[in-house]
């Protein structure tokens, strides 16, 4: 675009040189202009440029392009305050966070992650205006399917991608195979007729889990199934869109276990939830004992180990009827006789539906 402007006539009767270069590479060419006419023949029309209304940032930080697993993951999504330069994607100018469920399921020498996904609803600065949003006309994308993708590149090849692509849906959840090693992840969700779409990206680290020695995965935030499911691929249905849930709902979560079955033992699992994001006078009161410390929900339980090596998925239902609103933190803690306690820790929402 910018050999094509140079050498070319522009409203602003400027030559074309590095300066109109570099704003061009930047910030896109404009989309349209305005003029106001001079108040004197001796005077040029005032002539404005108008850039795309949707433009962000996506060009990450040095630090993140120079370890992007390390980053978090809003360190890697589309700025739109204090832009170094601005574009906004044909193919979807509204392009929102998602706020999903992440989770690692470790399989030995490869890694199952599961990621959900949704269209989020449109907060832009001009969605609930009554004037004409030309940019948001579906035009040639006009019944084009709904669809939604779980994607991985890894660090060291980025050549190479993984990927599955779901078409037809903008919302559910994605299961993505992946060799161990350091990855940046995408999960994306996109309507063509509506130009919007959703996105999450992180960098995740995915480590072999050594045989003989267990290991937890994440935990997943699921609705409660009419069958408990037998597998992680069973559960992916019911899988929430957020770790957000209703006090007079109950929802389930689910795990898996691997680098058992070597051996007959006991597993002790313990299940806690407790409150999350106490302040500081809150946690001053507690320790002069004028306030009482909120007690965790706690659920332990035995169950004798896999008779083989392989992965043990576990289902377990909660009841957040006793809870209030705010955040919580789930943890699962796993014993077992001659090894190492193992614990997860997943934060979730309590919320009242508005």
């Amino acid at each position: 675009m910018t050999e094509l402007r140079d050498g070319a006539r522009n409203p602003f009767k400027l030559s074309w040189g590095d300066d109109l270069t570099e704003l061009t590479v930047r910030h896109g060419w404009q989309m349209g202009w305005e003029r106001t006419p001079a108040r004197n023949l001796a005077d040029q029309d005032d002539v404005v440029g108008h850039d795309h209304p949707m433009g962000r940032d996506y060009m990450p930080s040095g630090s993140v392009l120079s370890d992007p697993v390390a980053a978090p993951g809003e360190a890697l999504y589309p700025r739109a305050r204090a832009p170094r330069s601005l574009y906004a994607p044909e193919y979807a100018p509204v392009l929102l966070p998602i706020e999903g469920q992440v989770a690692l399921f470790p399989r030995g020498e490869t890694t199952m992650v599961v990621a959900s996904h949704f269209l989020p609803e449109d907060t832009t600065y001009h969605s609930d205006h009554d004037h004409p949003l030309p940019w948001l006309e579906p035009g040639d994308q006009a019944g084009m399917p709904d669809r939604a993708g779980l994607f991985a590149w890894p660090v060291d090849d980025p050549d190479t991608l993984y990927g599955t692509e779901r078409p037809g849906i903008t919302d559910g959840a994605s299961i993505l195979e992946l060799p161990t090693a350091d990855h940046v992840l995408s999960v994306e969700s996109w309507s063509p007729g509506l130009r919007r779409a959703g996105r999450f990206r992180v960098g995740l680290r995915a480590r072999p889990a050594p045989p003989d020695v267990a290991t937890l995965s994440d935990i997943l935030l699921v609705r409660p199934a009419d069958e408990e499911p037998e597998g992680l691929e069973d559960a992916l249905e019911f899988v929430l869109p957020r770790a957000v849930v209703r006090p007079d709902e109950a929802f389930a979560i689910v795990w898996e276990v691997v680098g058992l079955g070597f051996r007959p033992e006991t597993l002790h699992f313990e299940v806690s939830v407790e409150r999350a994001g106490r302040g500081v006078f809150d946690r001053l009161g507690d320790f002069l004992g004028v306030t009482d410390p909120p007690s965790p929900l706690v659920i332990a339980w035995e169950e004798p180990g896999p008779a083989e090596p392989g992965s043990l998925f576990r289902y377990l239902l909660l009841d957040p009827s006793e809870l209030e609103e705010g955040e919580y933190r789930i943890r699962l803690a796993l014993q077992t006789a001659g090894r190492s306690g193992v614990v997860r820790v997943t934060p979730f929402e309590v919320a009242v539906a508005r």
